[in-house]
């Protein structure tokens, strides 16, 4: 990904100069190859480096053969107050989380140089935008890709989290045990939960301005409304192959997402059902209050569309290194204990009359070492069987949170839809006072047939809209 040094703005990959201010971007070169963080993370490769942080694949050296991801930010960043704090932010929220089609975030921490970073699931596969040029895409294959990103933000915003940064790069594709593709949205560093403040400045963003709701631009708060904005600019790229709106610059794509109506998925994806068309269209309504009500119903709606195997909430495969590694050191210890066997016939056999006491003492001392490191590992396995033992516990009671979450959280949106069908919109009830107010205001003294018509319908609507809400 390419990168703006002087904005830190994420770019595409056919991108020359920044957006905001027309900088060359540039990648940022990897340090840490070869060490140890947090005691038990050895890095052996980098799998991606972006403006801000660098993530590498690391074995765990407490689990043999289990591999991880670690994110770790920039040394010059590591005294900037607010990337460290959307650091842990990004921690704290994926691990709130906890869904199939989120990733999994394991442990956070500082580095021996005091740097901030993050450990996570190691996914194998490929960014949906990689992802959907190297892969030739169905209307339904589509819309089981955008059913599995509703899952997880749903699962997000139920938690209270919005992610505020939607977009192909921050989807990522991998694959079930039966090979079936399985997203897990990524990188939550600039999400924002109920309770935590906004970290940008006035007069600034952060985010992907292709993929940001028209809101945003504005300034005005941050909802779930505004990641399904993102998933519908998304989809609409999904089904048609094409951006939504092209632009030059960060004023351009401001005015498009702000004035400009999208333009109908059919007119480029002739095959696509009239039905999803229309969804998109409703996810890329311009205030938020038009677009469907939470991303469980965008799920709901999405379901007839995709295909039959998306249906199924699948999880990634195990990602795990060939164990024949974690048997390598059982195998040394095993050929220290025969070299010890070796040794002491040596000396008998050299020393017949009897065996120099400072060669007998070094082969006790190497006896004794290597049935200590046998004790030591022994203690190793049993504290791992139970560190292992721990996790599946601790996925099973969130596996079961999640489910308790999911029945919740359906009761929830099908109250939020029935409420919408059963009430008329604020804004039919607000624009008949409106008309009554201009009517009165003409004639304040002399009240008409159809200023008092007009004030008894605004009333009925209004008293309507009322009861259905206190309703839910």
């Amino acid at each position: 990904m390419l990168v703006c040094p002087s904005c830190r703005l994420n770019h595409p990959d056919n991108a020359k100069v920044c957006l905001v201010d027309g900088t060359p971007l540039e990648n940022v070169a990897d340090p840490r190859l070869g060490s140890l963080v947090g005691g038990c993370y050895r890095i052996e490769r980098v799998v991606g480096a972006g403006g801000m942080a660098t993530v590498y694949a690391a074995t765990h050296t407490l689990k043999p053969g289990r591999l991880v991801a670690i994110k770790i930010l920039h040394p010059r960043f590591a005294d900037d107050t607010k990337v460290r704090t959307r650091l842990e932010r990004e921690a704290r929220a994926a691990a709130t989380v906890a869904h199939p089609n989120v990733v999994d975030v394991y442990d956070f921490g500082l580095t021996e140089d005091g740097v901030p970073y993050l450990v996570c699931e190691l996914l194998v596969g490929s960014p949906l935008d990689r992802y959907r040029r190297e892969t030739k895409l169905s209307v339904a294959d589509s819309a089981g890709l955008g059913l599995q990103v509703a899952r997880g933000l749903g699962r997000a915003h139920d938690l209270g989290v919005v992610h505020r940064d939607v977009k192909p790069e921050n989807i990522f594709v991998c694959r079930s045990e039966d090979g079936e593709p399985v997203v897990k949205l990524v990188d939550f560093g600039i999400a924002l939960a109920n309770d935590e403040a906004r970290l940008t400045a006035a007069g600034h963003f952060v985010g992907s301005p292709q993929y940001m709701a028209p809101e945003r631009f504005r300034g005005e708060a941050d909802t779930p409304a505004t990641d399904i904005y993102s998933l519908g600019v998304v989809l609409y790229e999904l089904l048609t192959g094409v951006p939504l709106f092209e632009a030059s610059s960060l004023p351009g794509y401001l005015l498009m997402h702000l004035e400009q109506a999208p333009p109908d998925v059919r007119e480029r994806q002739k095959v696509c059902p009239e039905g999803l068309a229309r969804l998109v269209q409703e996810m890329l309504a311009k205030r938020p209050a038009d677009r469907p009500a939470d991303a469980h119903i965008v799920e709901r709606r999405l379901l007839p569309f995709a295909t039959h195997k998306s249906r199924v909430e699948r999880r990634v495969s195990a990602n795990v290194m060939d164990r024949a590694k974690a048997n390598t050191k059982d195998l040394d210890l095993e050929a220290w204990t025969r070299r010890v066997s070796v040794y002491r016939d040596m000396l008998r056999v050299g020393w017949p009359a009897g065996e120099p006491e400072e060669l007998r003492g070094r082969v006790d001392d190497l006896e004794h070492a290597v049935r200590a490191l046998r004790d030591a590992r022994k203690s190793d396995h049993a504290l791992v069987a139970q560190l292992d033992h721990l996790d599946e516990e601790l996925r099973a009671r969130r596996a079961q949170l999640g489910r308790a979450i999911s029945t919740l959280a359906t009761d929830l949106s099908q109250a939020r839809a029935e409420f919408r069908a059963r009430c008329p919109h604020p804004d039919t009830w607000r624009a008949q006072l409106e008309r009554a107010q201009a009517l009165q205001s003409e004639q304040p003294h002399v009240p008409e047939a159809e200023n008092l018509a007009c004030m008894r319908e605004a009333t009925a609507s209004y008293g309507e809209w009322l009861r259905a809400w206190e309703a839910t």
